[in-house]
């Protein structure tokens, strides 16, 4: 999703990021680069592993960014779909779910307020 700078009215103590949507062209346009992506993933391992270890595209990044954001999900289908395509090698697989654990798409690591919900329910069913 762009984000753009509020001009003029925010002072130098604040600035504020104004979220713009995507529009429906450029949704697919979108969906026919990750075709595109997914299916030289699919049938070309040396191109799969070249595209994810570019260091100006950082491709893995980018789709797990644009995972976390609040988008359409057909979008997002499509973005998961391209992820599990650049996985299938050993080395983005490992790359890729090391991102999914920093990000925290993928809740790995229970956060105070799940801890805490844990609590209440065993003592409430013990107790």
């Amino acid at each position: 999703m762009r984000q753009e700078q509020n001009p003029g009215t925010e002072t130098i103590y604040r600035s504020r990021v104004i979220n713009r949507v995507i529009n429906p062209q450029e949704i697919a346009g979108l969906q026919a680069v990750l075709d595109v992506i997914r299916a030289v993933a699919n049938n070309d391992e040396v191109a799969r592993i070249a595209l994810c270890e570019h260091p100006t595209w950082m491709p893995l990044h980018v789709l797990l960014g644009l995972v976390s954001c609040s988008i359409e999900i057909p979008l997002k289908a499509d973005l998961l779909l391209t992820l599990a395509a650049l996985a299938k090698s050993k080395e983005t697989a490992i790359k890729i779910w090391s991102n999914l654990e920093t990000s925290q798409i993928i809740t790995t690591i229970p956060s105070t307020n799940t801890f805490s919900m844990f609590l209440f329910f065993y003592y409430k069913t013990f107790f």
